[in-house]
């Protein structure tokens, strides 16, 4: 048996208002359908977290509305460390899960994209289907890790597979 962790950058956000605060900053009218579409993408392809850690940011909680809407009974914690806290603070949280949590972590870049890049096996991010995500990943994007462990504190860098990586532009509106 192995374990499952879920990563999802927020959508796209608005900089329409220059003056808000960044933590406040919401998303755009795109960001939001990307969100609607990413949501409906994890109801079709059964892929359920039941355990969702999002960061404390207005476009972080925002990106994870539509998935309440889909599944309002899975548990939420709210983190400040997934708003561009270090990746060390991040993994000590992910170790820390307890058996059987399926989590889905929704956060920011660059934390997200160092924290796939440290989790997954070198030569998973030169497959040609995941070809760019070891230099971007793009918002509103998710992707899937598959480690090789049962429990959360015996994953381990470098030692996870990547099992899914959908970005909003391949989803239909």
């Amino acid at each position: 048996m192995s374990v499952a962790l879920m990563i999802l950058r927020h959508a796209k956000s608005s900089w329409k208002d220059i003056n808000v605060n960044d933590h406040e900053r919401p998303l755009s009218n795109r960001g939001y359908k990307n969100a609607v579409a990413m949501s409906n993408y994890l109801k079709q392809q059964s892929i359920k977290p039941n355990l969702i850690i999002c960061s404390t940011a207005k476009r972080a909680k925002l990106t994870l509305k539509p998935i309440i809407n889909i599944w309002p009974e899975i548990i939420i914690k709210y983190e400040e460390c997934l708003y561009f806290g270090p990746e060390e603070e991040i993994i000590s949280l992910i170790k820390s899960l307890e058996p059987g949590k399926i989590p889905l972590i929704i956060g920011h870049n660059p934390s997200l994209e160092n924290l796939i890049n440290l989790f997954a096996i070198p030569e998973e991010l030169n497959k040609v289907s995941f070809k760019g995500l070891k230099y971007k990943f793009p918002t509103g994007s998710l992707v899937c890790l598959e480690f090789n462990s049962n429990k959360w504190n015996h994953i381990e860098k470098y030692s996870a597979i990547i099992t899914t990586f959908t970005q909003p532009r391949e989803l239909k509106d």
